[in-house]
């Protein structure tokens, strides 16, 4: 899970870049990533304090 954030982190930062440079395809995925990282966050801390 930890490597699927990372991975999702590194595409939510160059998202942002293309999103200051003005070349954007799809701004809502900016979103769906936002939310997708936050999830793996909440499911990584649940694991964290399960044990």
């Amino acid at each position: 899970m930890r490597a699927k954030r990372d991975e999702l982190n590194r595409k939510y930062m160059e998202l942002r870049f293309q999103k200051v440079i003005g070349h954007m395809d799809n701004p809502l995925i900016v979103r769906t990533i936002r939310r997708q990282i936050a999830r793996l966050n909440t499911l990584i801390h649940q694991q964290e304090t399960a044990k």
